[in-house]
């Protein structure tokens, strides 16, 4: 009787009991809204990958079986969030907002700018006044020589 006692502890020990996480996604500091990124569930079995989907006030909710210690990874399209990985927790619901960031990868990609990200964009020059004026005073001084008939202005 008491080895069945036993099993039913191993047995209860080894379930799996859903753990909820649920809130923002963010990409590059901007809520994102209809969107699908993934979460990727490592547990002691293996791993499987869930897809998740946010609504159009950019929250996700993502309620999955796994056991104490195990670790969830989200990422999208190769690329980590900021919190990679979360350890799951039998029973409980968290409130987890995702943050992906590509800042960083010395690529100037998904909207970023040298204003958002100077590590990966380059400055683009913005409109030069020095050379409008530059034109104009050489059209000026043009002007004068041909005005005056060629004659010498010093």
């Amino acid at each position: 009787m008491r080895w069945v006692l036993v099993l039913f502890v191993v047995i209860l020990m080894s379930v799996s009991y859903a753990s909820t996480w649920y809130g923002h996604v963010f990409f590059n500091g901007k809520l994102m809204k209809n969107w699908t990124f993934y979460a990727d569930i490592k547990t002691s079995s293996g791993y499987y990958q869930v897809d998740l989907i946010t609504n159009n006030k950019g929250m996700y909710n993502l309620t999955t079986n796994c056991s104490d210690g195990d670790r969830v990874h989200f990422y999208w399209d190769g690329i980590v969030a900021e919190n990679p990985t979360e350890i799951c927790k039998q029973g409980k619901v968290v409130q987890l907002d995702i943050a992906f960031n590509t800042c960083g990868d010395l690529k100037c990609n998904y909207g970023e700018t040298y204003k958002t990200c100077p590590s990966d964009c380059e400055k683009t020059s913005g409109f030069n006044w020095y050379y409008i004026i530059g034109v104009l005073v050489v059209i000026f001084i043009i002007m004068l020589i041909f005005l005056r008939g060629g004659e010498k202005l010093v």
